[in-house]
């Protein structure tokens, strides 16, 4: 069914939810090409008009909802996520929609464990490549505050944590939760699908795409009464809700940044070690286009450049993304995207350039040699800041060459050992000079970084002594496309049941006495995975299997190896372990 065909857009059109003085929102139509109308206030009793406005075709309003005409006043939202796929081929496609379903399904046993029941989370198929799921304000006892599409994201991103298989969980888009962030309106008609966004039950989300894209082929009416829906807060949710928010704010005193004031750039007659990397080598990682853009353009804006020419920048290194790592197709549909990120941190006043959103995307950072970066800079212009009282550090910088370093490290490790925090700007060499220091005087080695590409290279730096790359269970690599590759692919584990083994570590369980002496025909002492634990010499292994106890007992009291930490995260180490009735259950 077509638009066109509709003779009355009311009888497609219902309310979610109800929200009390929270009825602004603002609204916009998008075109098939990528752009959008202008983003303009209304309130929820009279979205009906703007849908008949715009025949139902690719219409949206923020998720966000107001009291007041104004982004940067208290807000109201329902919890909502979206898992947003996509693939190059019809296999990698087919695939993440499977892998979509399970993170659907996953969210629907987690929160019906919490007493939550059908109506008061709804699930909504938008006949393009995403399932939306959404969860009412109340019964998490919700209250409006100003940073609550933060608190949304932080809680996205606390079930991403929890989802350890990505072979089988897709993960959930956390680009979602900006302010304001257009979202599609149930029943609105996708041209490029000539699908409709349709309400879908719970027992539907885990049909065959295809059927899906048939029930999306016409209008679908509410499946649940509004009024008729309980909405009083249900007490475990609300303490699960709880639980995050004090997280969010916790997590917000950590990593506070302090926003550059623009006087403080005014006078800088060169680009920040940050800026210069992104308009370089562009993002390293998959969806992070879009928070890079933001980066970008308010540094353009702190800075003074014209709008115009900002836009020319930001495009020329948005052109030259992967298309591994981003959606947005190369040409018009990635300058249309960059084009209104420029225009929202030009016309709004809450885009503040930050070395924070900088750190964020794991951009190189020259730190003290950045006069962004000093602390003076920022006492200058910052009231905040200025209220910190001066200290004297405990420690004296001082020029050191290289060779210096390393001769005065190998004296600390003659004597008794030390412990020594190495801080340098990156690519000046500091894992080569620990590694080749303490190699030299025969010790064992323990090096850890965060990532797995970061174990090939130390690897050839150890050579005293036998060195053990520690593996995962699972195989290594992107899965291959071809049916016959996956086959040869998942026999490379060193674990065949390294998918049951996963998720019963996930759930904390003993993966060693539950699956490994009971289930397998291997056994313990013949496992290449555990064997690999077994070593006498030095090892390899990333900050995953830091804070697994017995990994960690087999390769210390074997070895007594030098410990070398790099790229220290403490809050990366520190898990945090929700115990459903669920998990109790089984």
């Amino acid at each position: 069914m077509k638009p066109n065909e509709i003779q009355d857009f009311s009888q497609i059109h219902y309310d979610t939810n109800i929200w009390k003085d929270y009825k602004l929102v603002k609204v916009a139509k998008q075109y098939p090409s990528g752009g959008w109308t202008q983003h303009t206030w209304t309130t929820v009793d009279k979205l009906i008009f703007f849908r008949k406005r715009c025949k139902s075709a690719l219409i949206f309003h923020t998720l966000n909802h107001y009291a007041e005409a104004d982004t940067e006043k208290p807000q109201l939202c329902d919890l909502v996520f979206e898992c947003d796929v996509g693939g190059k081929t019809d296999f990698e496609r087919r695939q993440n929609f499977k892998r979509m379903q399970n993170t659907v399904s996953e969210l629907y046993d987690f929160f019906s464990d919490l007493g939550i029941e059908a109506g008061q989370i709804r699930f909504f198929f938008t006949g393009g490549r995403s399932i939306h799921v959404v969860v009412m304000y109340q019964v998490f006892g919700v209250e409006p505050m100003v940073e609550l599409n933060q608190v949304m994201k932080h809680i996205a991103h606390y079930f991403n944590s929890g989802m350890l298989d990505w072979d089988e969980y897709h993960p959930l888009d956390e680009a979602l939760y900006s302010n304001p962030r257009m979202f599609r309106m149930p029943n609105s008609y996708y041209p490029k699908y000539d699908a409709w966004k349709i309400e879908i039950l719970p027992q539907e989300f885990s049909l065959p795409e295809a059927e899906l894209r048939k029930l999306a082929k016409e209008p679908r009416p509410p499946l649940y009464e509004l009024s008729e829906l309980p909405i009083e807060p249900i007490p475990d949710a609300v303490e699960w809700y709880q639980e995050r928010r004090k997280e969010f704010q916790e997590l917000q005193k950590e990593r506070e940044h302090v926003p550059v004031d623009p006087r403080a750039l005014t006078d800088l007659s060169f680009l920040p070690a940050c800026i210069a990397d992104l308009r370089e080598n562009t993002i390293r990682e998959n969806d992070k286009r879009n928070q890079a853009t933001l980066l970008d353009a308010t540094f353009c804006k702190t800075t003074s450049v014209p709008k115009d020419e900002a836009f020319t920048i930001i495009n020329e290194w948005v052109q030259r993304i992967p298309d591994t790592l981003t959606d947005r197709k190369l040409g018009f549909e990635r300058a249309i995207a960059t084009k209104s990120v420029v225009e929202s941190v030009y016309r709004g006043k809450q885009y503040k350039f930050a070395c924070g959103y900088a750190q964020a995307l794991d951009l190189e950072c020259s730190r003290e040699a950045c006069p962004l970066y000093e602390k003076k800079a920022f006492q200058k212009w910052n009231k905040r800041v200025k209220t910190i009282p001066n200290f004297t550090p405990t420690y004296k910088a001082v020029m050191i060459s290289i060779d210096e370093l390393r001769h005065a490290l190998a004296e600390k490790v003659k004597e008794n050992g030390c412990d020594l925090l190495l801080h340098a700007p990156p690519g000046s060499g500091k894992t080569e000079t620990t590694l080749v220091t303490v190699d030299a005087q025969s010790k064992n080695i323990l090096y850890s970084p965060p990532r797995r590409e970061m174990l090939d290279y130390p690897m050839t730096l150890i050579t005293h002594s036998a060195c053990q790359l520690i593996k995962p269970r699972n195989p290594i690599g992107e899965k291959p496309e071809h049916p016959e590759d996956v086959i040869l692919w998942e026999a490379a584990a060193l674990c065949k049941y390294y998918k049951h083994a996963e998720a019963l570590a996930q759930k904390r369980w003993n993966v060693a006495k539950m699956l490994c002496s009971k289930k397998c025909d291997i056994g313990m002492a013949k496992c290449p995975y555990w064997k690999q634990f077994k070593v006498w010499g030095s090892s390899l292994v990333t900050h995953h299997y830091l804070p697994i106890p017995y990994h960690m007992k087999s390769l210390i009291a074997l070895n007594n190896p030098t410990i070398v930490f790099d790229e220290p995260s403490p809050t990366g180490l520190i898990e945090q372990v929700s115990i459903t009735s669920k998990i109790l259950t089984e």
